[in-house]
Formats: structure tokens, sequence, C-alpha cells
């Protein structure tokens, strides 16, 4: 946290610490470097995973893990459909169906989205939706979109 902070007083990049902005930064994939309306995945990634909880609205964890995904390749925020269920994390349809590319460059129709939840990553919450997808690795992907919005520093 001093060291972004350091970082944003000196006018360098919170992310890598480079002489430019976040917004210029080449260790982040940008969207213009694929199509985000229809691919999950973007050309350059670098994951790691991170311990997680599922907080009830008065704070109280409903589900840990150690299987939480941090993924700067995707594009947005994943839940596994069967993770979902079993922790009883209300989903919805999403307002059209989204036909996407994964990283294997497969078609997946994606049709649902979780309701916002809260979520507490290494110490850190935040409210989070997610869309629903089948057969994940990990229970939870959190991506690109994520990324910039929560800026976190990863170590």
């Amino acid at each position: 946290d001093d060291e972004k902070n350091l970082r944003r007083r000196l006018g360098l990049c919170p992310y890598c610490g480079g002489s430019h902005s976040i917004e210029h930064c080449p260790a982040i994939a940008r969207k213009d470097q694929y199509n985000a309306s229809n691919s999950i995945y973007a050309r350059f990634a670098s994951a790691c995973t991170f311990p997680f909880s599922i907080l009830s609205p008065d704070g109280v964890a409903i589900h840990s893990s150690t299987d939480l995904l941090l993924d700067s390749g995707a594009c947005t925020n994943l839940m596994d459909a069967a993770f979902a269920t079993k922790h009883n994390i209300p989903i919805q349809p999403t307002h059209t169906p989204i036909t996407v590319s994964s990283f294997n460059r497969h078609q997946v129709e994606i049709g649902k989205e979780s309701e916002t939840i809260r979520l507490q990553v290494d110490g850190f919450s935040c409210n989070t939706s997610f869309l629903i997808v089948n057969n994940l690795t990990f229970p939870i992907l959190l991506g690109y979109s994520w990324l910039v919005k929560h800026n976190p520093t990863v170590d």
C-alpha cells in the first residue's frame, strides 16, 4: 500500500512502477488488443491464486477457500455454476445471452450472472458480480475489469 501511494505521488505507474500512467502500462492487457465484446480472454495474461471468502450481508463468512484465480488476461469476473449452486449464490438471467471466446478459442454462450455478492480477497472486501459458466478450473475468477476497478497490489 505504501509503495503504491509512493508510485502515485511520483507519477509512476501504480501497477508496474514504470514512468508512465496505468492507462499506458505495457504490462496490462488492453481492450484494444482483443475484441472485448466477444472474448473472455486477452492475448496476454498473468495469473495467481489468493485466499477468498464470500461474506453474508452482516460480514460472516459463508464460504472460504484458497482457490480464487486472479487473471489479468480474463476480461471479466467468472464463477463456476456448480459452485454458485452449492453455496446458494443467487443467479439471474443476463439481459441478453453473451457469446464469448474462451482462452482455447471455443465459443461459449453465457446466459446467467450472479447477483452482487460481498467478496473478501486476502483481507480486502468488495461487492462483485460474476458471469456464470460451467466447468471452471477455479470456483471464482477475477479478471481485468476487477483489477482496473480495485487496482490491488499483487505481490
